[in-house]
């Protein structure tokens, strides 16, 4: 039984370190070889537009311009939920407060959000973890939470890293749903595998109708000095 748990656990790690260099490889793409085209692209256009002495030819060029600018903010939205570019340079605390930004703007959610800079002490591995960990946990709120608020908090403590997310929806539904229908324990379950693999622990309270808490500690590779 042990090996056979043993070779699970590599199997797991081994799937998401390669689903994630694939994450990698593709917003590396996204923002740097798509992102640059659609810049050129716009670039031109604005050009063109302000040498047209056509009104009309104005307008829709205008028209052109702003689509572009409008894929080229989607393009970058779907590098950044692939790879957060900006966690290995500004650190896991902006990145988690620009995704929560993002949420809110797409949303009719209300959110709080707290974030420590939490620069060193954690693993390259326990910062995408968190970071991905947080994505499901605004996803499966998003999606069947039925919330009005949202309360997100990072926090950098001495030997380790805390994210807790709470909402005040109507909770976790039962563990055998209708049949066909999506449930959001399926995802808390690759969460806590996830967590599991950096070493860290997950906790979920949940109470129908009162709303979900999802707590998780992930250990600090470095202990934090004081």
């Amino acid at each position: 039984m042990l090996d056979r748990a043993r070779l699970q656990e590599e199997f797991s790690r081994g799937l998401i370190e390669a689903q994630e260099s694939e994450r990698a490889r593709l917003a590396g793409e996204l923002h740097d070889d798509l992102g640059q085209d659609l810049l050129v692209m716009k670039s031109r256009i604005d050009l063109a537009r302000r040498r047209s002495s056509s009104e009309a030819e104005q307008d829709m060029l205008l028209q052109l311009s702003e689509s572009a600018a409008e894929v080229l903010q989607k393009t970058r939205a779907l590098s950044h939920q692939l790879r957060p570019l900006h966690l290995d340079h500004l650190g896991l605390g902006v990145c988690v407060s620009s995704l929560v930004k993002e949420v809110a703007e797409a949303s009719q959610l209300e959110f709080e959000v707290e974030a420590d800079d939490v620069q060193g002490g954690l693993s390259p591995e326990g910062e995408v973890a968190l970071f991905r960990m947080l994505q499901e946990s605004l996803n499966n709120i998003v999606k069947h939470a039925a919330a009005s608020s949202v309360k997100v908090e990072l926090r950098h403590h001495e030997r380790s890293v805390t994210l807790t997310v709470q909402d005040d929806g109507r909770g976790l539904p039962p563990e055998t749903p209708t049949p066909g229908a999506k449930h959001p324990g399926h995802g808390l379950h690759a969460m806590k595998e996830r967590c599991a693999l950096v070493g860290g622990t997950m906790t979920v309270k949940s109470t129908r109708g009162m709303g979900t808490l999802v707590l998780i500690e992930v250990p600090l590779s470095t202990p934090r000095k004081a």
